[in-house]
């Protein structure tokens, strides 16, 4: 059976045939100490948090690759899916993800359903078909839930791509957390190191992304065969005649086609299906969102770095103008002539010339700074002055105002106006 087909769904006379991928977060070892509970939650363990450099959890010396669980070894990776891939640019992508420092995973297989028109559902799972089938099973031994009581196929197939679909929501739930580590880092010591984890990320997220647009597409694909059996089975009206002369004109009848399959999608179908391609256009909006914030984070890296640098050029600028007339003057009072009077002073004569020297070469070189500092140090000041000028005016104000209150009270008269630009200050 080739594994490897696009996510589609083919219509037949007698059945439909379904495939899609399921994305599944997987633990990479039996023995790494994280139990169902966490991966179902999506949360790093304390230990995983506090054993490593950064809150991410990555340590780049690690040597640790995608290794599945010891009872599922066939279980194929984000990288590796696509066989067409360099098995080097495979191994060193799953070396240095996010996920794989949290001994976690993301397995992909892909499942194929075939819906009959004798109400049947055959579907095929790789490996993962126990986590599917469980959560079904239970539904269908209790006699209380529509899917027993319908006895619906097309309900049945709703069952299985809804729980492929929530397996993906855990795999975003812990991307999420790993970039909200990894920000963290970035925001407060940025390095090259964490530039390559977010390419990597990146990739990794436009992959499931590529997994979850199909999945989308065939639940339109659903829905819109539903629509189009609804308008096929409708009888024409008795009082339209254009409707059955073009029938009487038509001819024999037309051999099925995929569009004319017999397998139909009920209408309880059709509406939880609804439901599922909400949760698939989360879980892609999810995608974008984080992919959006790793590029922003990767430029936030690169911009600050070269802040770094920049100041790192405006000291180095400033100590080369600070010996630069020190440097001229000790290659001159070098030279070697043969009469040269300055050097029959003492060593303070140099002091005496290379001080004001320097103090001007400074100042002429720094005068931009020094103007922008002045310039900071009196707009600061004026701004003191104004917040102090403006509670003076209101204290004022406020005491004039109670002042025409007590007047107003005491003589039981009309309210006194107050015209005077002397007492009313704004």
């Amino acid at each position: 059976m080739h594994t490897g087909n696009r996510t589609k769904a083919d219509w037949y006379p007698e059945h439909a045939f379904i495939i899609l991928t399921l994305q599944r977060l997987t633990r990479l070892s039996s023995q790494n100490g994280l139990s169902d509970t966490d991966i179902q939650k999506a949360l790093p363990t304390t230990d995983d948090r506090h054993s490593t450099h950064s809150r991410s959890g990555i340590t780049w010396e690690s040597e640790k690759t995608f290794q599945p669980p010891d009872n599922q070894t066939h279980l194929r990776s984000l990288q590796s899916y696509r066989g067409d891939r360099s098995p080097e640019r495979v191994a060193y992508m799953e070396k240095n993800s996010i996920l794989t420092r949290k001994s976690l995973g993301v397995s992909i297989e892909q499942v194929s359903v075939f819906l009959c028109s004798d109400n049947t559902v055959v579907s095929f799972f790789e490996h993962s078909g126990d986590v599917i089938e469980e959560p079904i099973l239970k539904r269908l031994n209790s006699p209380e839930t529509i899917l027993r009581r319908s006895g619906d196929a097309s309900l049945l197939v709703h069952s299985i791509i809804d729980a492929i679909t929530d397996l993906a929501i855990p795999i975003v739930a812990t991307y999420e957390k790993s970039i909200a580590e990894l920000e963290m880092d970035v925001l407060t010591e940025p390095a090259i190191g964490h530039s390559k984890a977010l390419y990597i990320l990146t990739s990794e997220l436009s992959m499931l992304r590529q997994q979850m647009q199909p999945i989308a597409s065939l639940i339109n694909s659903l829905r819109d065969h539903y629509n189009t059996t609804q308008f096929l089975n409708r009888s024409p009206s008795p009082a339209s005649p254009i409707p059955n002369l073009a029938r009487r004109g038509a001819g024999p009848a037309t051999p099925k086609t995929q569009t004319q399959s017999s397998v139909t999608i009920s209408p309880a179908a059709h509406t939880y299906l609804g439901d599922v391609e909400d949760h698939c256009i989360m879980i892609i909006a999810s995608l974008d969102q984080m992919r959006t914030q790793s590029d922003n984070m990767i430029s936030l890296i690169f911009n600050t770095m070269g802040a770094y640098q920049n100041e790192s050029m405006q000291q180095l600028t400033f100590v080369t103008t600070l010996f630069l007339p020190l440097t001229f003057l000790s290659g001159y009072f070098g030279m070697n002539f043969e009469e040269f009077p300055p050097l029959k002073n003492t060593h303070m004569f140099f002091w005496w010339l290379a001080l004001p020297i320097t103090f001007g070469m400074v100042v002429i070189l720094l005068t931009n700074d020094v103007a922008k500092i002045k310039h900071r140090l009196t707009t600061s000041t004026t701004a003191v002055a104004k917040i102090k000028h403006r509670s003076s005016a209101t204290a004022v104000t406020l005491v004039t105002m109670s002042l025409c209150t007590s007047i107003r009270v005491l003589t039981h008269s009309k309210p006194i106006t107050v015209l005077s630009d002397s007492l009313y200050i704004l």
